[in-house]
């Protein structure tokens, strides 16, 4: 009988080491996992927010290409502006 445990000493061992590996490896799985979800998460997160901002600015260009005609040609009528070209828009302002 000792002869037996000569030999399962040395197999129980290496069989408990294997099995300590096998967990450690499934913890370590386990783990990445969990960080893969999170940066799952964060990352649809972000691509919400993009698609908002997006949404923000396609509506920010969209005043801004459709602001009134006169409004930015008054704007462009300075000082040093010809009276020609203040004419011109006072009939235009007129006509409308």
């Amino acid at each position: 009988m000792a002869t037996y445990l000569v030999f399962l000493i040395p197999i129980i061992a290496i069989l408990a080491g294997v099995y300590q590996k096998i967990r450690t490896k499934e913890l370590e799985m386990s783990q990445a996992t969990g960080e893969v979800m999170d940066i799952t998460q964060k990352l649809t997160s972000l691509q919400q927010e993009n698609k908002q901002l997006q949404q923000r600015i396609e509506n920010l260009e969209t005043i801004i290409t459709h602001l009134d005609e006169n409004v930015l040609l008054l704007n462009a009528v300075t000082k040093d502006s010809s009276p020609e070209k203040v004419e011109k828009l006072a009939q235009k302002m007129a006509q409308q």
